[in-house]
C-alpha cells in the first residue's frame, strides 16, 4: 500500500455507503477509508457491509478513536489493513 495521506475528512454517523465513496475517491484518489468508531472498531461482523460499499483497490480499516488519535499523532497508519477488491 502507498503511503496514505488525508485527503478529505467526513464526520458522519453513516459510515460508509458505496455512491459517497465512489465519489469521494473519484475526486481526491485516495487509497484508503478509515472508519473511526469505537463500537464497531471491536466488532470485526460488522465491517463486511462497509468493505462490500469500499471501490476496489481502496484500502478499508476500522479503529477506535483512541487508536486513531494514537496513530494520527505519530503520523501513519500502516497497521492491519484490508483491501476490497
Amino acid at each position: 500500500m502507498a503511503q496514505p495521506k488525508i485527503l478529505l475528512t467526513r464526520i458522519d454517523d453513516r459510515f460508509i455507503y458505496g455512491q459517497d465513496v465512489e465519489l469521494w475517491n473519484e475526486a481526491v484518489g485516495s487509497n484508503l477509508v478509515l472508519i473511526v468508531n469505537d463500537e464497531i472498531a471491536a466488532d470485526s461482523r460488522k465491517w463486511a457491509p462497509m468493505r462490500v460499499a469500499t471501490p476496489e483497490g481502496v484500502w478499508t480499516r476500522f479503529f477506535s478513536v483512541q487508536r486513531t488519535v494514537d496513530i494520527t499523532h505519530h503520523g501513519g497508519v500502516a497497521h492491519g489493513c484490508t483491501r476490497a477488491g
